[in-house]
């Protein structure tokens, strides 16, 4: 009888192991691939894109020009084409006029291009869009370009 219960708990140990391995440790190499063209970078485990190498808004601006929102749609399509199918993605504004009005206007910039992700087939459920205000910039407030930089919209995607 002893023998008989370590052979099974040998087993279900096995068994245990197996299945931990076949679980999924993050994205698949081509995910990885097509992420990496697409100019996102890995953080931590979130895999992140700062749209402004593609799109930076105007001063107190939260619409998408007519390119901007066919690029955003394309690259909606391309995460759906990998099966990435949610995305939060976080608006931010620069230090210039109120705080509280700097948070609407992030949120308004997440949600324009939220809009653009959904029209490429991504479902509303699955996209999360947040302002984060001018809490988290990228660039110095004090000159023109930095501002510029910081007036933006970052993808994350998450295994």
């Amino acid at each position: 009888m002893q023998n008989y219960t370590r052979y099974l708990c040998s087993l279900l140990l096995v068994l245990l192991l197996t299945a931990c391995q076949s679980l999924p440790q993050g994205f698949s190499p081509q995910q990885v691939r097509v992420l990496q063209q697409e100019g996102f970078e890995p953080l931590g485990e979130d895999w992140v894109l700062n749209l402004s190498v593609l799109i930076l808004f105007g001063f107190d601006e939260a619409s998408l020009n007519q390119q901007s929102q066919q690029e955003v749609q394309r690259l909606g399509r391309t995460l759906l084409d990998i099966g990435i199918d949610k995305i939060r993605i976080e608006g931010h504004a620069d230090t210039i006029g109120d705080p509280g009005y700097n948070l609407q206007l992030s949120q308004q910039r997440a949600d324009a291009v939220g809009r653009e992700i959904e029209a490429a087939g991504m479902q509303p459920s699955a996209i999360q869009a947040q302002g984060m205000g001018s809490a988290f910039p990228v660039a110095s407030n004090d000159t023109l370009e930095g501002r510029a930089q910081n007036r933006r919209v970052t993808l994350i995607v998450t295994p």
